[in-house]
């Protein structure tokens, strides 16, 4: 299931957006977006500011370019399974 994200929520003039991924560990923001970017995925951010506060009850919520969103969705995925097996 994809989220439409308000644009005003990230940042003025952001493209069309949508979350592909919440993540309610703060341990994995880092390796998420450094996987999203190797395979050329521009990622945002919604809640990160809130996350040292709240995790694991509100999540950040990883924002891809629509079009990239099916893909991100499978990196995430992989990447957040390979990081909680290695715990």
């Amino acid at each position: 299931m994809l989220f439409v994200a308000p644009r005003a929520a990230v940042s003025p003039g952001a493209a069309d957006l949508v979350t592909v991924w919440p993540l309610h560990r703060f341990d994995l923001v880092g390796p998420t977006l450094a996987a999203l970017q190797d395979e050329g995925i521009t990622a945002h951010l919604r809640g990160a500011q809130l996350l040292h506060f709240f995790a694991p009850y509100l999540p950040v919520e990883i924002l891809v370019p629509r079009t990239d969103a099916d893909r991100a969705a499978v990196i995430v995925a992989a990447t957040t399974t390979k990081a909680l097996m290695a715990v």
